[in-house]
């Protein structure tokens, strides 16, 4: 360890006592213009890269995709700039004030550089950015529901449905029959068939009426549109879940990424519906999309309208 100059110590010490944290640390305020700045895609995507890699540690691995944005090292400089130019104004007043020569020491240790590794021996323990704070707490996603088949053939609800008239339908074909809206249907206790029943009713079956006559494309897929926490929608990008829980007040509909083609978005979910990650077969933020077009482009809504993007599907 280095013998440095007792009273330089001790004016520096002052000084760093002055402007750190009890535990050594300076802390950068994150305001509002900064808040939520590292909403990219890029970004939400780093992230997610980095939450699998921190086990789920949502703190830590907002520290390493910071870390990882060649705009983070411009405020971990900022800050460490403010300490050096607090030291060396300390330093100065009291030789100043006492006629030493301590300002000709600090620079002697800098230019050995030497100068972080003496306020580290003065007490100094670096930066303490909260990362985490610098990416939006409420992240909004277009999740695609396809099966195995639908996702293999560009999704075929409408071929099978037929635009609900059933002499155009294929409802008896078993495998236009394994898709997701199906399964929606049957579990809120109706079948495909009901579609075509006009002695039938109610909220989800007329809703889902409504979607099939409206829809404009015959690329197809249940769609789900959902705000999440930084937690839930980094696991949902990551692909870190078994499952999803899609609950009543989602917004949900018939929608072609690729062309930019859709229906109404109003299907009426009246129970909770579970859905295994295998049938997730696309999450995107709402900000951009895995085909071509995102619901908020199609659709000219805001990518952050919390009327549209609900908190109400659960990640399991």
């Amino acid at each position: 360890m280095a013998d440095y100059n007792e009273e330089l110590v001790s004016v520096v010490k002052e000084a760093l006592n002055r402007i750190l944290d009890a535990d050594g640390t300076i802390e950068y305020y994150v305001d509002y213009r900064d808040r939520g700045c590292f909403n990219s895609a890029e970004d939400i995507e780093k992230l997610a890269k980095y939450l699998k890699e921190a086990g789920g540690d949502v703190k830590t691995a907002a520290t390493w995709a910071f870390y990882d944005n060649p705009d983070a090292y411009t405020v971990s400089d900022d800050l460490e700039n403010y300490v050096r130019e607090e030291v060396e104004k300390a330093v100065s007043d009291y030789d100043r004030s006492n006629g030493t020569t301590l300002s000709a020491e600090l620079e002697d240790i800098d230019n050995n550089m030497e100068f972080w590794d003496f306020l580290e021996y003065c007490g100094y323990n670096g930066v303490n950015i909260p990362c985490e704070e610098f990416y939006p707490s409420e992240i909004c996603l277009d999740i695609t529901l396809a099966t195995y088949e639908e996702a293999n053939h560009e999704g075929y609800i409408i071929d099978f449905f037929g635009g609900y008239y059933p002499h155009t339908s294929n409802i008896e074909d078993p495998e236009m029959r394994d898709n997701m809206l199906v399964e929606f249907m049957q579990s809120q206790g109706l079948e495909p068939e009901d579609v075509f029943d006009e002695s039938k009713s109610g909220k989800v079956l007329d809703s889902v009426r409504a979607e099939i006559n409206n829809m404009s494309s015959n690329i197809d897929f249940l769609t789900v549109c959902a705000s999440f926490d930084l937690s839930d929608a980094t696991r949902l990008l990551s692909g870190d879940f078994s499952s999803i829980t899609i609950n009543p007040g989602t917004t949900m509909g018939i929608f072609d990424s690729w062309n930019g083609g859709g229906s109404i978005f109003e299907i009426e979910v009246a129970s909770p519906w579970t859905v295994p990650a295998d049938k997730v077969d696309g999450v995107s933020l709402s900000t951009s999309s895995r085909g071509g077009y995102s619901v908020a482009d199609v659709y000219g809504i805001s990518p952050d309208d919390t009327g549209w993007y609900r908190d109400t599907v659960t990640v399991n």
